[in-house]
């Protein structure tokens, strides 16, 4: 198909010089401008070789990784890498970056504007269909590939997040949860099985992260001082039971009710007056964990955390449970999986 299609640009280039009574100017070389990493280069080398053997000579030139006009940089064709996260954002975004409104028609344009005022995930689908379809017929784009990328990284290093989009995400929460003193574990094949004992008694070098757990009831649970008590206590055995020394974590009851800390603009600076107010030292904990407890039918439990080191809030969480005895399980579980290291 490639070859065909030369071979009609040929056959019309000349049809047009005849006409005009000119000479055919033949085809000049292509420049294709890429990033200069090696990725795009071993990519745009694989794409010179396959328009070569069309016969279109071709060279590569490297420009710089913020380049979006390939006018500018003096290149036929222009190689980007685009990251896309969140289609409805990025998509505008990169063509607004990468290819003028001069460029865009004005069915591609409204196709633009539709797909911004979508108002589910069904017109979001069919608008997508719609706008690449006109990507690919009126636009001077050509989409190559998509790539996942991948890392690996020790279970020691925490604060990694969930499912991150670069690599650095975020570095400044890297933290090595567990350090560990391994060095006698290499003699271990000449020690004797006394050494092996005493060796065996030297103790991990730990940095625990030290967690404060506050825990407010709702009148709507008809609580008594016995519950909360033992609530605290079930949560404390439990949190030993799973994690060990990783954590110290004390739960408490909350001094204060702590519903106007779950509103997204809450203050961070309000919260350390207040926990100054209540005798509570920042430098205490590592994170405050607050949990609300409410009863309508179900049990409902609403998470917050605050990490007093960054001084800033996680976002808020909620998940309802059956059955009383099932909420320091459900209690624990919002404290690992939404834990910000």
């Amino acid at each position: 198909m490639s070859i065909a299609l030369r071979k009609l640009a040929e056959i019309k280039l000349r049809e047009e010089a005849e006409e005009k009574k000119e000479a055919l100017i033949p085809l000049s070389k292509l420049v294709i401008g890429h990033p200069d990493t090696e990725m795009s280069r071993q990519t745009c080398l694989a794409i010179v070789q396959y328009l070569k053997r069309m016969g279109l000579p071709c060279e590569l030139k490297a420009v710089s990784a913020e380049a979006t006009d390939p006018a500018e940089e003096g290149v036929d064709l222009l190689y980007v890498e685009v990251q896309v996260a969140e289609p409805l954002i990025d998509i505008p975004r990169m063509f607004a970056t990468y290819v003028p409104n001069r460029h865009q028609t004005q069915y591609f344009q409204l196709a633009l504007r539709q797909l911004g005022e979508s108002r589910n995930w069904q017109e979001v689908r069919e608008r997508f269909w719609s706008l690449h379809r006109l990507c690919h017929d009126d636009l001077l784009i050509i989409p190559l590939f998509q790539l996942q990328d991948h890392f690996v990284y020790r279970r020691s290093l925490g604060g990694i997040g969930y499912q991150p989009m670069t690599l650095f995400q975020q570095v400044e929460r890297w933290d090595l949860k567990i350090r560990r003193t391994v060095v006698w574990a290499c003699l271990t094949l000449v020690l004797s099985q006394t050494s092996i004992a005493l060796a065996e008694r030297l103790p991990w070098e730990i940095d625990p992260y030290r967690t404060l757990i506050s825990v407010d009831v709702d009148p709507s649970c008809y609580a008594d001082q016995a519950f909360l008590n033992g609530l605290l206590e079930e949560i404390q055995r439990q949190r030993y039971a799973t994690s060990g020394a990783i954590q110290t974590t004390e739960a408490r009851a909350a001094a204060v009710p702590l519903t106007r800390w779950y509103a997204n603009d809450a203050s961070a600076v309000d919260f350390i007056a207040k926990l100054d107010r209540l005798g509570i030292g920042p430098e205490e904990f590592d994170r405050i964990q607050m949990v609300s407890l409410r009863r309508d039918g179900d049990w409902e439990v609403t998470f917050r955390e605050f990490d007093t080191l960054t001084r800033s809030w996680g976002g808020t969480h909620q998940v309802r449970v059956l059955q009383r005895k099932l909420l320091p399980a459900a209690i624990l579980r919002l404290s690992y999986e939404k834990f910000m290291p």
